[in-house]
């Protein structure tokens, strides 16, 4: 599953941009389609136990929905005034629906150029490859990433994107969900913030968690539940 960490642009003093209230900042949670409610689920509890002062401002929008709900209008206004946010993946629609991408449209309207996506094995879970440790740094606002198509020739369509992402439809409501990628996007987040304490106890709670073997969801090959990965991760604060 990929997860969005919605960041300003960069400021010279950032921390000082964001809404924040009695030491306390405000957030935007829009948790997305398909597994979207449980994995935001697992880090709003996460958050509570580790005492993360963070608010959310949570958005239940959905791509399955018209170009004009309110809901997504609200959540882009929201995200405009915290300027910082929690995202997971909305629903790609096709042109039947008759609006575009709702991921699309967000990262437009707020001129997010950049998209930042972390590579790195995690100990404990053995991978195809060892030693991976790397960044990737797209452009999000043009090219294959930004929906665009155009004509080439009268009547012929060239579209400038081979894929999609998966919102993990098929094990919705299933309480099987690994949350670990919304959970460290949290992290990153939190990191954003300046509030490095909070993101490194929940960043070695999830390393402990894995590294331990005990809890591992089903992609993971185990049988444990998102709610169970979760209480291990508070478990491990």
């Amino acid at each position: 599953m990929s997860t969005s960490t919605i960041v300003p642009q960069v400021q010279d003093h950032p921390h000082d941009s964001f809404s924040k209230l009695g030491g306390r900042y405000t957030v935007t949670l829009i948790p997305g389609d398909g597994i979207g409610q449980e994995t935001a689920a697992a880090v709003k509890t996460i958050f509570k136990a580790a005492h993360v002062p963070v608010d959310w401002e949570q958005f239940n929008v959905s791509g399955y929905t018209s170009a004009d709900d309110l809901t997504f209008k609200q959540s882009v206004e929201s995200l405009r005034r915290n300027k910082v946010g929690l995202k997971g993946i909305l629903y790609t629609p096709t042109s039947s629906l008759g609006h575009s991408s709702f991921n699309v449209t967000i990262r437009k309207d707020l001129d997010m150029y950049a998209s930042l996506v972390l590579c790195k094995n995690i100990p404990g879970y053995p991978t195809r490859h060892e030693g991976v440790d790397f960044a990737i740094i797209r452009e999000n606002t043009e090219g294959e990433y930004s929906g665009l198509e155009h004509q080439s020739y009268p009547g012929v369509v060239e579209s400038l994107k081979p894929g999609c992402r998966h919102v993990g439809k098929d094990i919705q409501g299933r309480n099987s969900a690994n949350p670990s990628a919304m959970i460290l996007s949290s992290v990153m987040m939190l990191r954003h913030l300046g509030l490095d304490d909070h993101a490194n106890r929940i960043a070695n709670a999830v390393s402990k968690t894995i590294l331990n073997g005990a809890v591992k969801t089903p992609d993971m090959g185990g049988s444990s539940t998102t709610t169970d990965f979760t209480f291990a991760v508070i478990s491990n604060l």
